[in-house]
């Protein structure tokens, strides 16, 4: 009799507990299952669109430079040349130019007797003294940001000065 008592029990708790989950399977999780699937889609594209963007470079800020050809004569009937340059850079103080004697790379990259340029209206201001008939100088072109992929640089110039 105890153990027909307790089939009896566990048999309407067994009961009971099915017909609570069917009914709350069906009526009031569906709707909560169908958004985590909708929420799990859109979180996987987003995580898609972020591996590509961080491939990419990203700016934060882009200018257009006009820059005339230094021998127009701007007669009438002559030819006026022209360059347009899209000049993109990071307002954080993720871009920098550093112009100096020369580079080092012994520990990473490093420009011997630097100097960071400012950054005015798009674009880093440089001026050098010409002392020699070739005047060589060398730097790093940086620019980063919170995604996207870092863009570093070096360059080297020689400006001809001409005798007088």
């Amino acid at each position: 009799m105890k153990n027909l008592k307790l089939n009896v029990v566990s048999l309407s708790i067994l009961t009971v507990v099915c017909v609570l989950s069917i009914g709350c399977k069906n009526s009031n999780f569906e709707p909560l299952n169908n958004r985590i699937s909708e929420l799990e889609k859109k979180n996987d594209s987003l995580k898609l669109l972020l591996d590509k963007v961080n491939q990419k470079y990203v700016f934060d800020s882009i200018k257009i430079r006009h820059i005339p050809y230094c021998k127009n004569s701007n007669r009438v009937n002559s030819i006026y040349r022209e360059e347009i340059v899209f000049a993109a850079y990071n307002v954080n103080g993720g871009s920098l130019v550093i112009i100096g004697d020369s580079l080092n790379f012994d520990n990473g990259l490093n420009v011997i007797n630097g100097d960071t340029l400012e950054l005015k209206n798009g674009a880093f201001q440089n001026s050098i003294e010409l002392n020699e008939e070739l005047n060589r100088y060398k730097g790093i072109l940086e620019t980063q940001n919170e995604f996207g992929k870092p863009f570093i640089r070096t360059i080297s110039l020689i400006v001809r000065a001409k005798d007088q």
